[in-house]
C-alpha cells in the first residue's frame, strides 16, 4: 500500500508540473494520466471541529479548448490572523470532511510541502522541487503565474489548526474535475530547530562553530567567544605598473595596503577609480596623482554617514537604548569604531582564521562612533559562512545557515531587558525562492517579524511589502549631506538608461563610504563603487534611530514612512532625465515619527 501511495504521489506531482509549466495537456493522453483515488476508504470525520466562513472574492474565470483560467484583477486585501506563519503538509484528501488526523489517507503524497503566510498579503510556498511566492487575501490564494485562485479553509480539529487548500492542478484546469485538498498543519514557532549541526559535506572541517554563553547576556558585559586576528592584505592584493591596464569592475584600481609611492598615478583619469586604505603609500609628489586626489582628506571626509544623520546625532538621536545584530563574515572585535558597542560575538559555521573585510565594514557603517548611523546602539554579531566550498571549486549558497543565525539571535534577545532588545538584524546577503534553505530562512524571518525584529537583507522585497532596497554612489569629494550628490551605481546604469524601471527602489548611501578596515584597530578603507552590502547596515542603523524615537515602531510602519518622505533621485544621461529611485530622507522620517 505504501508503494502505491508513493506512485500516486509521483503521478500527482507530474500532473501538477505539466499543468503549471505548459499551461495545457494532450487531450489524447488525459484519460490515461488522470489520477483518481475514488476507491480509497474514507474515515469518519474527526470531532471537535471549529469552522469559519470565508468572504467572497470576485474571481474572473475564462476558458479555451485547453484549460480554465482564473484571475483577480482588483481586490482589497483582507487580513486573516489565523493563517499567519508556517504550515507543514499533513495529508491529501478528496473532501474536507474526509480528513481525520488520527487516520491519514495519503501522507506520502507530499508534493506541496509547506506554505508561509506573511502579514503583508504575500505567501511563500515550497514544493519538493520548486519554491515561489503568491498573493493571498482572506479565504484565497492568488497564483497569478499559474492563473488559478484556490480557496482555503481553516479548521481547528481537536485543538490543532489545519488549513485545507484546493489543489487546482490539471485535473481541475484541464479536465474540469472538482479539486482535491492539500491539508497542512500549523507549525509552532517552538518547532523551528537549528539546522547547521546536520551539515554533512566532505570539507565540513573548514568551518567552525564557536558559541558564546547566552546565559551571560544582559549583564552589560561584552561576551566574546574568540578574538579574530587582523587580516593581511599584502598576501592577496598586489599593484604595479601592469595593474594600470586592468581596471577591476568592482574595485577599479585596488591599492589597499600597497606601496605605490614610486609609481606615476596621474595617468588615472578619475580619483574615484582609486580604492585605498590607511596602509596605502602614495607618491609624495602630487603631480604623480590624479587631479584633486588627497587620501587623508578623503578618508576623513567620507566618514560622514550623510543625508543629515549627524544633524540627528546632535539632537541626541544616536540609537541609544537599541541593539542591532549583524550576521556577516569574521569580525575584528577591537576596532576603535565599534569596540565599545560590541556586546556579543560568536561563530556559526564560519570559515577562515582571521577577520574579514566585510565584517569591520558593515559594523562601522551601522554603529561606528564617527562613521556609523547609530553610534550609540549596541552590537550583537554572529560570523558565518553562508554556504559550502565544494570539492570542484564551486560555492553552494545555503540560506538555512543564515536562518540558524537569525534563530540564534532571537534566542539571545530573550535574555535582554526590554530597553536593550535587538530590534533589527543586518544581513548583507540576498536570496531567492530557488535557493537551498529558502524555506528555513523564510521561517526564521517570519519568526523574527512576529517578535517585531526587522530582518534587512539585500532581498528585502522577498518578505516585506513595497521595500526594494538599493544604494547610490557619490563622488569622493561630493557633499554626503546633499541629496543631489548621489548618482546611480555603475552596475545599474545600463539597465536604467535602457528603460528598466527603478523608480520604486528605496535608495540608501552606498559608495564613497570610509569604513573600518579588518587590517588593524585604527585602519580604514574607502572605495567609490559601493554595493548593497553597505546599504543594508546603513538602513539597519537608521532603523535603530527610529526605534529610539518611537519604541513601538514596526518594520512595515518604518517602510511606509520612508516611502512617504523620500526624495526622488534623478540622473541625467545624454540630455534625458531618469528617475533611479527614492532617496531616504532621515530628518523628515524622524520628524514624522516624532509627530505620531
Amino acid at each position: 500500500m505504501r508503494n502505491i501511495k508513493r506512485l500516486l504521489s509521483v503521478f500527482i506531482a507530474l500532473t501538477f508540473i505539466l499543468t503549471v509549466f505548459s499551461g495545457c495537456s494532450n487531450s489524447g493522453s488525459n484519460e490515461n494520466n488522470t489520477v483518481t483515488l475514488q476507491d480509497a476508504t474514507m474515515p469518519e470525520a474527526a470531532t471537535t471541529i471549529e469552522e469559519t466562513t470565508e468572504p467572497e472574492l470576485k474571481i474572473e474565470t475564462s476558458s479555451d479548448s485547453e484549460r480554465i483560467y482564473e484571475n483577480v484583477s482588483d481586490y482589497t486585501f483582507i487580513p486573516d490572523d489565523r493563517v499567519l506563519g508556517v504550515w507543514q503538509f499533513a495529508d491529501y484528501v478528496q473532501n474536507i470532511e474526509d480528513f481525520n488526523p488520527d487516520n491519514l489517507q495519503n501522507p506520502d503524497i507530499n508534493y506541496f510541502q509547506n506554505i508561509n503566510f506573511i502579514d503583508n498579503g504575500t505567501a511563500t510556498f515550497t514544493f519538493d522541487d520548486y519554491n515561489d511566492t503568491c498573493e493571498w487575501t482572506k479565504g484565497y490564494l492568488i497564483w497569478r503565474g499559474w492563473q488559478v485562485v484556490p480557496a482555503y479553509t481553516v479548521k481547528n480539529i481537536n485543538n490543532t489548526d489545519y488549513i485545507f487548500i484546493e489543489l487546482k492542478s490539471g485535473d481541475y484546469t484541464n479536465r474540469r474535475q472538482k479539486p482535491w485538498y492539500y491539508v497542512l498543519k500549523k507549525v509552532s514557532a517552538d518547532d523551528i530547530k537549528y539546522y547547521y549541526l546536520n551539515h554533512k559535506y566532505p570539507n565540513e572541517q573548514w568551518y567552525s562553530t564557536v558559541l558564546s554563553d547566552i546565559s551571560k547576556v544582559g549583564k552589560n558585559e561584552p561576551i566574546i567567544a574568540l578574538r579574530e586576528q587582523p587580516c593581511d592584505y599584502t598576501q592577496s592584493i598586489r599593484f604595479d605598473e601592469s595593474s594600470l591596464s586592468a581596471k577591476d569592475e568592482i574595485w577599479a584600481y585596488d591599492m589597499r595596503s600597497c606601496d605605490v609611492s614610486q609609481m606615476d598615478l596621474s595617468v588615472i583619469k578619475s580619483y574615484n577609480d582609486i580604492t585605498f586604505d590607511s596602509l596605502t603609500k602614495f607618491p609624495a609628489d602630487s603631480a604623480k596623482l590624479p587631479a584633486g586626489f588627497n587620501e587623508e582628506y578623503m578618508l576623513e571626509y567620507n566618514k560622514n554617514p550623510g543625508l543629515g544623520i549627524r544633524e540627528l546625532h546632535e539632537q541626541g538621536i544616536t540609537g541609544a537604548g537599541v541593539s542591532i545584530a549583524i550576521i556577516d563574515q569574521g569580525l575584528l572585535p577591537d576596532h576603535e569604531q565599534y569596540k565599545d558597542n560590541l556586546m556579543y560575538y560568536e561563530r556559526i559555521h564560519s570559515s577562515g582564521n582571521t577577520a574579514a573585510m566585510h565584517g569591520s565594514a558593515v559594523s562601522s557603517i551601522a554603529v561606528g562612533k564617527s562613521i556609523g548611523v547609530a553610534p550609540d546602539a549596541k552590537l550583537y554579531y554572529i560570523a558565518d559562512t553562508n554556504g559550502h566550498y565544494l570539492e570542484n571549486g564551486d560555492y553552494e549558497f545555503d540560506a538555512s545557515i543564515i536562518a540558524d543565525c537569525i534563530l540564534r539571535i532571537l534566542d539571545i534577545n530573550k535574555n535582554l531587558p526590554e530597553n536593550e532588545k535587538i530590534r533589527v538584524i543586518s544581513i548583507s546577503r540576498g536570496y531567492n525562492a530557488n535557493d537551498k534553505g529558502y524555506k528555513e530562512i523564510t521561517e526564521a524571518i517570519d519568526k523574527a517579524n512576529s517578535e517585531n525584529v526587522f530582518v534587512i537583507t539585500t532581498s528585502t522585497d522577498m518578505y516585506y511589502k513595497n521595500f526594494i532596497i538599493y544604494g547610490a554612489d557619490r563622488d569622493y569629494l561630493a557633499n554626503p549631506d546633499d541629496f543631489k550628490s548621489y548618482e546611480p551605481a555603475s552596475w545599474i546604469r545600463s539597465d536604467l538608461y535602457s528603460g528598466v524601471n527603478h523608480q520604486n527602489d528605496t535608495i540608501f548611501p552606498m559608495g564613497s563610504r570610509t569604513y573600518a578596515s579588518c587590517t588593524g584597530e585604527q585602519n580604514y578603507e574607502i572605495g567609490y563603487e559601493g554595493g548593497l552590502s553597505w546599504a543594508v547596515p546603513w538602513c539597519a542603523g537608521f532603523y535603530a534611530l527610529c526605534c529610539q524615537v518611537k519604541p513601538d515602531i514596526t518594520p512595515q510602519e518604518f517602510i511606509e514612512v520612508v516611502n512617504a518622505t523620500s526624495i526622488s533621485a534623478e540622473s541625467i544621461n545624454d540630455g534625458k532625465t531618469y528617475i533611479f529611485g527614492k532617496i531616504v530622507n532621515p530628518v523628515e522620517v524622524i520628524k514624522t515619527l516624532q509627530d505620531k
